[in-house]
C-alpha cells in the first residue's frame, strides 16, 4: 500500500473518529437535558374532576376549590396551579365568597399568593346568610389572597339589592370592604317598591 492511500486511510479513520465523538457527546448532554427535563416534569401532577381541594389552610380562613381539571407545576420556587371551570369558596370570619371562571391559575411564592380568573368571572359574597348578596362580574380578575385585594382592568359590573353599578378598572379592597372603578363608571339605582297596606 502506498504512502498516499496510508495517509488518506489514516485522514478518513481520524475524520471518522471525530464525527463519532461529536454525535456521541450531543448525544449525552441531550440525554442531560433530558434528564432535567424529566427532573421538572417530576415537579408536576394532573387531575381532573377535583371535588374538593383545601388551598390555603389557616385557622382564620378556608379556601376550598371544585373544579373540571387542575394541573400543578413548580418552577423557580413558585408554585403554579393551573385550573379550568374553578368553583372557589372561601370561608372567613366576617365574609364568605362564591367564585366561578371558565379558567385560571393560582401562582404561590413564599412572600404572595396570586389568583388569577379569566371568563365569564363571577364573585358573589355577603357576611353572613341574612346580609344582602353582593355580585361582581368580568371577564378578567386578579385576587391577591395575601393582601385581600383584588383587580380587574376591563369592564365590571357590582349588583347589590337596588343598585347596580358598572366600570372599567375595578381596584377593590376586600378587607375594607372598599371598591374604586377608574372610568366609565354608571350607577342606576331602583328604589325599593313599597307595598301599600
Amino acid at each position: 500500500m502506498s504512502q498516499t492511500k496510508r495517509l488518506l486511510l489514516g485522514l478518513l479513520l481520524i475524520m471518522l473518529l471525530l464525527g463519532l465523538f461529536q454525535y456521541f457527546s450531543q448525544h449525552a448532554s441531550t440525554k442531560s437535558s433530558l434528564n432535567e427535563h424529566a427532573l421538572e416534569e417530576r415537579m408536576q401532577w394532573h387531575i381532573t374532576q377535583v371535588h374538593r381541594w383545601q388551598i390555603n389552610p389557616q385557622q382564620d380562613k378556608q379556601i376550598y376549590l371544585q373544579a373540571q381539571s387542575a394541573t400543578q407545576t413548580e418552577l423557580k420556587g413558585k408554585e403554579h396551579l393551573y385550573f379550568t371551570q374553578p368553583q372557589i369558596v372561601v370561608l372567613s370570619a366576617n365574609r364568605n365568597h362564591y367564585i366561578e371562571s371558565q379558567k385560571g391559575v393560582m401562582i404561590k411564592t413564599p412572600n404572595k399568593q396570586l389568583l388569577t380568573l379569566e371568563g365569564d368571572v363571577k364573585m358573589l359574597n355577603r357576611r353572613d346568610p341574612t346580609d344582602p348578596l353582593q355580585t361582581l362580574t368580568t371577564e378578567l380578575a386578579i385576587y391577591d389572597l395575601s393582601r385581600q385585594l383584588l383587580f380587574a382592568p376591563n369592564f365590571a359590573r357590582i349588583t347589590q339589592p337596588n343598585i347596580e353599578i358598572t366600570g372599567i378598572g375595578l381596584t377593590a379592597d376586600l378587607q375594607q370592604e372598599q371598591f374604586q372603578l377608574k372610568s366609565s363608571v354608571k350607577t342606576h339605582y331602583q328604589p325599593q317598591q313599597q307595598s301599600t297596606p
